[in-house]
């Protein structure tokens, strides 16, 4: 049976009594920080599905790394983090983030994308575009993920998680370390263009109006070291040269044709939303 540790890479474990994460004296954490059921409250109907509104839907482990791959890390300006999403549902709808889009650099029409890993359970990514001022969506998909699988999320999309099953949800991601999320348009929309619970995908009525919902897989892009057989942390140490996408935003089309390629105009020209 595979480890949690051996799934992450990383020497960590489970704390049985908090359902929480433990991490090897040997590796630094640089922040750690929880969202509350309350906290969801504007991507959520009602007050009812926050309740009880004190206790912790997911956990979030930022900055993860042994000592000797600091420097590793620094150079290409990214950073390891870790999400715990516990299965508690939220009314309706299955437990899940609150969602965002990464903030624009000054100048910038292209945001830093990001790549995801399934350490632990199983996953729903819902990924689109957003018009809060005509409260639409005009492209949105979803990627259902397991244990080893990586998602890519491409610059300028919104995104969210869903945790898809009735156990526990850890999943880790690179990211560069200077994105920060902007969550004002998803929750200005009560939350993403559709929803997740008992009879599945159902569009949001919080919305005007929404594309159809796409599902694609998980893929792999053995070129670029993002395999099942490879947890995202090693490629710090295996080959750090094939994470240089994530600090360069611009390059993304030409790293993941396949990928940009299904995109709407909108989002590869570089409009923002």
């Amino acid at each position: 049976m595979t480890t949690l540790a051996q799934a992450a890479g990383i020497p960590i474990e489970w704390n049985a009594a908090r359902d929480d994460l433990v991490f090897d004296p040997r590796l630094q954490v640089k922040e750690i920080k929880s969202r509350s059921r309350g906290a969801l409250r504007p991507v959520l109907p009602d007050d009812a599905a926050t309740t009880p509104a004190d206790a912790i839907q997911y956990w979030m482990y930022n900055g993860i790394a042994f000592a000797e791959h600091q420097a590793a890390f620094a150079r290409l300006n990214i950073q390891y983090e870790l999400t715990l999403i516990y299965p508690a549902w939220l009314g309706a709808e299955r437990g899940k983030t609150l969602g965002h889009i990464h903030a624009f650099p000054s100048g910038a029409v292209y945001n830093h994308p990001e790549v995801i890993e399934i350490v632990y359970g199983e996953a729903l990514f819902l990924c689109q575009t957003l018009d809060v001022a005509d409260r639409s969506s005009s492209f949105c998909y979803a990627v259902h993920a397991k244990a080893g699988d990586k998602v890519v999320f491409s610059p300028n999309m919104h995104h969210l998680t869903i945790n898809a099953s009735d156990d526990l949800l850890l999943f880790s991601d690179l990211i560069d370390v200077r994105v920060r999320g902007d969550y004002s348009g998803l929750s200005a929309m009560q939350g993403g263009s559709y929803l997740y619970g008992a009879a599945g995908w159902q569009p949001n009525p919080a919305y005007r109006a929404v594309a159809p919902l796409e599902l694609w897989p998980a893929e792999e892009y053995p070129a670029l070291g993002l395999t099942r057989d490879v947890p995202l942390y090693e490629l710090i140490w295996r080959k750090p040269e094939q994470l240089e996408w994530l600090s360069q935003p611009e390059t993304f089309g030409a790293t993941f044709p396949a990928l940009w390629s299904k995109l709407p105009a909108r989002v590869t020209k570089g409009e923002k939303g």
